[in-house]
Formats: structure tokens, C-alpha cells, sequence
């Protein structure tokens, strides 16, 4: 789902959106993350929103505004100044409307007011160019900024803008820049690990700008020329990373058996030519477009759909509606939306040991792995050398961590394993692999695929309290949670846990407590399951207290 929601209450927005997340348990879209240079500490708040988005386990993206492209347009079609109220009412109507509204005195003072501060679409008024004039006696102001322009006129930058281009009849071309042109705060928003970039206007404000020449920016200029990321953190970006968060397993990457979706192009030589108008819209309309220089071949499922940016007429792209073409899919690993078919009993091939890097996904769920791991130390949910967490991979492959490995301090490449789901021998894998496996296949949701094992002192000393069930301890516990349902353990030296009990219990929970041993969370994400455990760890802390207070209470 993508959306976007912009009320007088920001804060309300984003719980909002928070809400929606985690009632939908699906990944949404947020529109738009961006740069201002006036106001750094817009974006850098998003970002710190969203790590606490992901922290819960909520799947929030950021659509990152990557196009530093200007704003071409006339006011007798502008209508990007609707954050002014006074502007918003000036631009609506027909040209002669506008007309009559932006040349009535008793509007300049308000409309005046918006040449101060922070804009939403544009950047500083004072930069805007003077593109086109039509009139002869402001013929000589063609090319200068507003502010140029208005100390040659010595008139306000309002007026002079407005006076130009009430004599052109609302002809007047000018040039707009973005509000984000800070080479700095744009490498901020470009090396955002959740930055998905592109916004999903499609075919809006066509008379304004090009949004479609995001991606070759992002190549040519940003990767190229300015060194932001490397080329292979480009196209994870571009490509592979939009597709994971879709839920689409068999395309964003080159790899045996995945759609032929690819894009072949002279790196070098790679460019964006200048804005132009075409007419191609129906009734007659036009729109400005930026084609691009450099891309030899472009190919849809196999098939070459451009040929040096001449298209081919072939079309073998397909619609999708409704369950047309969809396939069913897990989610797998902590906020990457990596997926893997539900099925997990179909034939794999061979079954071998993979060591985690060789995984595409692995570099990034290994360093959640890490971040997870380090985080059951600091909370003290788990000893030197106890607890284990895993993720369904893609390949059908259970990524876990390996036996003896102490939680802390995991190293990503060597402290990992994939090993088949189906596979008998666990090799180096944790000596819980079978209990995770066990989970794997006996609950297969579609969406939970990370499992964290714990051994929290309180809960275990709960498991040792209480019958069957955890009670809650607090509000928070009550309504997330419920009763924690406490299973028995088997003898540890021979059989350890009851797999498929376990298995059972977690295809309508959120996490289990062994007696005795600790505790399984099932979630979407590793950050989720840390979140379920941490929570049921806090909740038993609060039934301790409250049992000792309550003690000392009678003694007096």
C-alpha cells in the first residue's frame, strides 16, 4: 500500500500511518521522504521515525524524492503553491479568472507572504528564473533570477514576478529549483538503508516536470559523478530492493530462474537530455518530457523492448488483477521484505551447508542478525552463549545461527549458516535448528518468517510459577500479548523440546515459554520477535515486583 496523509498534526499522521501498519501487517509505502535545505532536521526526524517504525516491526518505507529536477511552468497552469492558502486560492480557476485574482491589489500583501520561509514543492522564490517573456519592455529580464530581476525593477520579488507576468497574460515561463539541492542532505536521504527511490506521482504535474528521469540521475549523477553509493548499492536500489518490498520473488535481481527484466546500458555514457514539449496526451494535451542517453537495450521478460531509446513495439509485459499471476509468498527477514514460496515441502535439489554471504540477502539480514543479537545481550534476555534466531531465506534455506555462537557481538560472515529446510543434519547450525524447522513447516504462514529463542531470567522463573499460562503483568503485555502459554520440555540430554508441540502452540501465538528453558517468538521480523520477548521479559519483571512488594506490604 502506498499513501500519503498531510493534516494540520503531523505527529497525528505518523501514528496514524503506524497504526495502519500494524493492523494491515503489510508493507506500506510513505510518501514522500526529502531534503530541505533550509531545514535539515525535517528528513533527519522521517529517518529516525522510520528506525522506529522498524523497530517494532512495522514495514514503513520511504519513498525518497531523489529528482533534483526544476519546475518549468506558466500560472496559467501552476498550482504548486496549494501549502499557501492565499496561493491556493489565486491559482484556481481559468486563465482569466487567475488573471483577475493575481492582478487585485488587495491579494499582494498575502501572497507576498509566502517569499518567506521554507516552501514544500520549490525552493527559495529569490532563485526562481525568468525563463520566457513575451512582453517587449520586460524582454531584458529573460534569463535573470527574480531577484535580479526585482533589484533592475526595484520591486518586491512578488511583484516583480507577478507584474511580468500579468503583462504576458500569464505567458510568462519560469523556472523553479527543487527545495533540495544540498549535495550533503541528499547523500543523507540516497544512503538510507530503508530509501526506496522515485516517488509514484506517475502522471502527475506532466506540465511542470519529468519525474520518470529519476533512475538515470540516480546512476549518472549521484553514483557517478558525486560518489554517493557504489554502482552495486545502485542497483540494489533501483531494482532489487522496490521488488523485495512488493513481494515480487522472482524479479529485481539477475539469478537463475527470475524474470529476464534487464536493463544493459553504457555507464559513461549515461545522461539526461533537456526537457521538452510533446503532444501525446488524449484531447490534444501536452506534457514535458526527459528522455535519456546511454541505454543500449532494455528487455520485459525476455524480450527487447527498446533499442537505443527507440521502442520495438513489442509489449510482452502482462496486467495484473485480482489473484491473476500472484503467487504466494513468506515473508523472511527483519524489515528487507525478502520472501520465499509458501510450499516448503516442494523438492529443493541438493541439500547443502551454505555458508550466509553467499545468500544475495545475507549482507543486509546478517547485519540484523548482529544488531538483534547484540540487543538480547544489552536487554539481558540471554547468557554468554545461549539463545539462537534464524530466517527463512528465499531458497528455501533457514539462515540460523551457528551452535556454540554467543549472541553477542555476532560476526555476520562467519557466526551464520543456510541450511535446508528438509535437510536431516543440522552441521554447524545451532542445535535448535530442528525446532526451528519444525516452526517453519508446521505453522508456514505467509507472513511470520523469524523466530528468536530467549532465555529470560524472569520468564523462566515464571514457567516455574505458573501452570499453563503467563499471565500478563501490565496493559501493555494484556493487549499485545495475553496468557503466554507454557509448554513442558523434555529431558535435554536426549529429545530437548517438543518441536511440533512448539510448532502447534505458535500457529496462534506470538511467542511460547518452555519450562524451565526459555521462550520461541514467531514474528515477521527479527526486531518484532525481539520486541514480542522483550515484552513478555518485562511483563514477568512487573509480576516479580508486584509479588515482592505485595510481600513486603503484608509484613508491615
Amino acid at each position: 500500500m502506498q499513501l500519503s496523509m498531510a493534516t494540520a498534526d503531523p505527529f497525528h499522521d505518523l501514528k496514524e500511518v503506524e497504526t495502519l501498519a500494524e493492523l494491515s501487517r503489510r508493507p506500506l509505502l510513505f510518501q514522500a521522504l526529502m531534503s530541505f535545505d533550509r531545514e535539515p532536521q525535517i528528513h533527519r526526524f522521517l529517518i529516525a521515525w522510520f528506525d522506529h517504525c522498524h523497530a517494532r516491526g512495522l514495514r514503513v518505507y520511504p519513498q525518497a524524492h531523489t529528482n533534483t529536477t526544476s519546475f518549468t511552468f506558466t500560472f496559467a497552469d501552476w498550482n504548486l503553491f496549494d501549502d499557501s492558502e492565499a496561493w491556493r486560492e489565486a491559482t484556481l480557476g481559468s486563465t482569466k479568472e487567475r488573471l483577475m485574482k493575481l492582478s487585485d491589489p488587495r491579494c499582494r500583501a498575502r501572497l507576498k507572504d509566502y517569499a518567506n520561509g521554507q516552501r514544500m514543492v520549490t525552493g527559495d522564490l529569490e532563485n526562481f528564473v525568468i525563463e520566457k517573456v513575451y512582453t517587449p519592455r520586460f524582454k531584458y529580464l529573460e534569463g535573470l533570477t527574480l531577484r535580479d530581476a526585482g533589484g533592475k525593477m526595484d520591486r518586491h520579488i512578488i511583484d516583480t514576478m507577478l507584474e511580468i507576468a500579468i503583462a504576458d497574460e500569464l505567458r510568462t515561463v519560469f523556472d523553479a529549483p527543487p527545495p533540495h539541492t544540498r549535495l550533503d542532505l541528499l547523500k543523507e536521504i540516497v544512503n538510507y538503508p530503508y530509501t526506496i527511490p522515485g516517488l509514484s506521482d506517475g502522471g502527475a504535474h506532466t506540465k511542470f516536470f519529468c519525474g520518470g528521469r529519476y533512475p538515470t540521475e540516480f546512476l549518472a549523477s549521484f553514483t557517478r559523478d558525486q560518489g554517493m553509493l557504489s554502482l552495486e548499492e545502485a542497483h540494489w536500489k533501483l531494482s532489487t530492493w522496490p521488488a523485495t518490498c512488493a513481494g515480487l520473488s522472482d524479479r529485481g535481481m539477475l539469478r537463475e530462474g527470475y524474470a529476464a527484466d534487464i536493463v544493459m546500458y553504457d555507464y559513461d555514457g549515461l545522461g539526461i537530455e533537456p526537457s521538452v514539449v510533446v503532444h501525446d496526451l488524449p484531447g490534444g494535451e501536452w506534457r514535458r518530457v526527459q528522455r535519456a542517453r546511454g541505454y543500449r537495450y532494455i528487455m520485459v521478460n525476455g524480450e527487447v523492448t527498446f533499442v537505443d531509446g527507440q521502442p520495438t513495439k513489442v509489449t510482452p509485459g502482462l496486467l495484473l488483477r485480482h489473484e491473476n499471476g500472484r503467487r504466494s509468498y513468506t515473508r523472511t527477514w527483519l524489515g528487507r521484505a525478502a520472501y520465499a514460496p509458501r510450499d516448503l515441502s516442494a523438492p529443493s535439489g541438493k541439500r547443502t551447508h551454505e555458508v550466509a554471504i553467499m545468500n544475495p540477502d545475507s549482507s543486509i539480514s546478517g547485519a540484523e542478525f548482529v544488531k538483534v543479537g547484540q540487543a538480547t545481550w544489552d536487554l539481558g534476555l540471554n547468557s554468554l552463549k545461549s539463545g539462537n534466531m534464524s530466517l527463512l531465506l528465499p531458497s528455501r534455506h533457514i539462515l540460523i545461527t551457528k551452535t556454540g555462537r554467543s549472541l553477542r557481538g555476532l560476526n555476520s560472515e562467519t557466526d551464520l549458516i543456510a541450511v535446508d529446510c528438509r535437510e536431516t543434519e543440522r552441521g554447524e547450525a545451532s542445535c535448535e535448528f530442528y525446532v526451528h524447522r519444525a516452526i517453519y513447516l508446521g505453522v508456514n504462514d505467509h507472513q511470520r518468517g523469524a523466530i528468536l529463542h530467549c532465555h529470560g531470567l524472569c520468564t523462566i522463573a515464571a514457567t516455574w510459577v505458573f501452570e499453563e499460562h503467563i499471565p500478563p503483568g501490565y496493559n501493555e503485555a494484556k493487549d499485545f500479548l495475553g496468557r503466554t502459554r507454557i509448554l513442558e520440555s523434555r529431558d535435554q540430554e536426549t529429545l530437548g523440546e517438543d518441536a511440533e508441540q512448539i510448532a502447534d502452540a505458535l500457529k496462534d501465538a506470538k511467542i511460547v515459554a518452555v519450562r524451565g528453558h526459555g521462550t520461541f517468538a514467531l514474528a515477521e521480523t527479527l526486531h518484532e520477535c525481539l520486541y514480542v520477548t522483550h515484552l513478555l521479559e518485562t511483563s514477568c519483571r512487573v509480576s516479580v515486583m508486584t509479588s515482592s512488594m505485595a510481600g513486603k506490604a503484608a509484613m508491615r
